[in-house]
C-alpha cells in the first residue's frame, strides 16, 4: 500500500504521472541510502560548507578505491560475472 500526499495541482500533475516520477525517484533515494551507510556518511565532522564538501568527496574517494580493489580481487581470483575485453 503507498500513500502519496500533495498540494500539487491534480489536473497538472495526474496520479500516473506522480506514480512513475515516484518510481523513479525511489532507486535514487535506495542509492544515496545504500552509499550514505557504507561510505559512513551518517554522522560529518566538519561544519564549515567547503569542510563537509571535502569530507564527502574524501569518502567517496576511499569507497571508489575499495570497490575497485575489490572487483581486480575478484577479476584475479576469477569470481567475477563480467568478462573484461
Amino acid at each position: 500500500m503507498e500513500t502519496l500526499i500533495t498540494n500539487l495541482d491534480p489536473e497538472q500533475f495526474p496520479l500516473s504521472a506522480l506514480k512513475t516520477l515516484y518510481a523513479r525517484r525511489w532507486g535514487i533515494e535506495t542509492s544515496f541510502r545504500s552509499l550514505k551507510y557504507a561510505v559512513g556518511l551518517i554522522h560529518l565532522h566538519a561544519k564549515k560548507p567547503d569542510l563537509v564538501l571535502q569530507e564527502i568527496f574524501a569518502s567517496f574517494l576511499i569507497f571508489n578505491f575499495t570497490q575497485a580493489s575489490t572487483w581486480a580481487a575478484d577479476i584475479s581470483q576469477g569470481n567475477s560475472k563480467e568478462t573484461l575485453i
